[in-house]
């Protein structure tokens, strides 16, 4: 039955709401602890209050991480909010914090899947992995120069979907000594940040 100190549906969509907010901004904490600890304060006891982390705020950080996740998932997955509705009632929570968090789904969908859109459209992917190879071509109906020693290297690309995909360049040594001294510059200006 989820988090008892923030499960009054007026708390919860509050939350709820923060938590969509976040997800569209991507700036800063949801709550401060200082706010977090305010909001809190009427449902803790005096021995709770007395600690640096109570049970209370560490079960409403355990809610809004949970509420992110569920958000930002449903989002990159482009749920419908009748999918939202129906995968959050597997999640163990009770029955009117479900209602609440498919209604606030509901309001924020678009929103949340228009980031999402904008998100995987700038992406340019991740790297997955990098391999290298020295050989030297020996045969070849491409070219005339054989017996010169070359670099290849594939890099393995995921895309924002994860779909994995690879691309190989090949290039002399001296192209390569080039490459590698921009990736070393690039190291170096990385270091100072």
């Amino acid at each position: 039955d989820g988090p008892s100190h923030v499960s009054p549906p007026a708390d919860l969509e509050e939350l709820a709401s923060q938590v969509c907010k976040h997800i569209l901004n991507q700036r800063g904490a949801i709550f401060s602890e200082a706010d977090l600890a305010s909001r809190m304060a009427p449902t803790l006891d005096a021995r709770e209050s007395a600690s640096t982390s109570p049970p209370a705020l560490l079960q409403a950080r355990q809610a809004i991480n949970a509420a992110t996740h569920m958000f930002r998932e449903a989002a990159r997955r482009r749920a419908s909010p009748q999918e939202f509705a129906e995968g959050v009632t597997t999640s163990g929570l009770s029955q009117g914090s479900c209602a609440v968090l498919a209604r606030v789904f509901r309001q924020r969908a678009p929103a949340l899947a228009a980031a999402e859109n904008v998100k995987a459209s700038l992406s340019i992917g991740t790297l997955d992995s990098f391999d290298w190879r020295l050989a030297v071509g020996t045969q070849s109906s491409e070219t005339e120069v054989l017996n010169a020693p070359h670099v290849t290297l594939r890099f393995r690309v995921a895309d924002p979907s994860a779909k994995v995909a690879s691309h190989s360049v090949e290039m002399t040594i001296q192209e390569f000594e080039a490459f590698a001294a921009q990736v070393a510059e690039m190291s170096a200006v990385l270091e100072t940040l």
